[in-house]
């Protein structure tokens, strides 16, 4: 798929590094802690990885299958999602059961961008 990283103009979606700021605030992730166990899952999937990867999905409007390609094919998707080269991405069937589970609706978090 290749899908860039840059922004446009003035207006434009910011870019990834730009988004990677907002990550930044780690009171970002607080909403999002009673839904995600360390341990627990199928496997366990970090959470702020979890949130980095949903931002990445609405930012660029991709599903959950084009998602984990992306991440699994970019090294600068991967870093922004705290993955490491080797390590597995997670399974698509991983985020889309966790975001049917309502965490967002739940944590009253919307993505905007």
């Amino acid at each position: 798929m290749g899908i860039g990283v840059g922004g446009g103009g003035q207006g434009a979606a910011p870019r990834l590094s730009e988004l990677g700021s907002y990550f930044e605030d780690p009171r970002l992730f607080e909403p999002f802690r009673p839904y995600f166990h360390p341990t627990d899952g199928r496997p366990s999937v970090q959470m702020e990885t979890y949130v980095r990867m949903m931002a990445l999905k609405y930012r660029y409007q991709l599903g959950y299958e084009a998602l984990c390609e992306e991440v699994s094919d970019s090294v600068s998707w991967r870093l922004f999602c705290r993955i490491a080269i080797g390590e597995r991405v997670p399974h698509p069937s991983t985020g889309a059961v966790l975001f049917e589970g309502n965490a967002y609706a739940a944590a009253g978090i919307t993505f905007s961008w």
